[in-house]
């Protein structure tokens, strides 16, 4: 639900005099589990990202937060798709952008195939260390267009990428939050 509020300012708690409510997202979320399950670990994750930022700084990571939920309730991509882009914008808002277009490394320009979370993104063959993930370009391309929001794209992307995708980022995620999200962990029992 988006709302307006006006606030009267007292010492310890502001008091709450009106309210309005600009656009009730309620139905269109719940009526699709996808849709709910990935509104949800929106939510928990701007929850995660916040919780100990000034409230100043949180502002950018609610006003993501409102345009990924409302993208979710008109549909205007697969819920798992714009649950993907809105985790890699969120942390890189949080300061832990991934890397695609370079190696996270050395910095060597071009398309990497090798994929660390530790790392923090694509890795080229002389940095990547042994057991690192192959990726194919099509993956990487699939990230780069989540991480950009290039639509077109990611509505292209077949069902073993965007699984490769989505199982990055969740790890990705989880690792710089230090703890495993619990909306993450229903979706993937879904």
């Amino acid at each position: 639900m988006h709302t307006r509020l006006q606030l009267v300012p007292r010492r310890s708690l502001d008091i709450i005099v009106q309210t309005e409510t600009i656009q009730p997202y309620g139905m269109m979320l719940t009526n699709d589990y996808d849709t709910f399950g990935s509104a949800s670990a929106m939510v928990e994750t701007a929850e995660q990202l916040t919780r100990d930022e000034d409230p100043a700084d949180a502002g950018d990571q609610y006003r993501l937060l409102h345009g990924a939920i409302a993208a979710l309730a008109r549909r205007a991509a697969a819920p798992t798709m714009l649950l993907a882009s809105y985790l890699l914008r969120a942390v890189t808002l949080a300061g832990w952008a991934p890397v695609f277009t370079q190696c996270a490394q050395c910095g060597l320009e071009g398309t990497h195939n090798w994929v660390s979370v530790v790392l923090g993104g694509v890795l080229c063959d002389e940095c990547a260390p042994p057991q690192t993930p192959y990726v194919t370009d099509d993956d990487v391309a699939l990230l780069v267009a989540l991480h950009e929001g290039d639509w077109p794209a990611v509505n292209q992307a077949q069902p073993a990428q965007m699984r490769q995708a989505t199982g990055f980022i969740a790890e990705y995620l989880q690792y710089h939050l230090e703890q495993h999200l619990q909306s993450l962990s229903v979706m993937d029992q879904g």
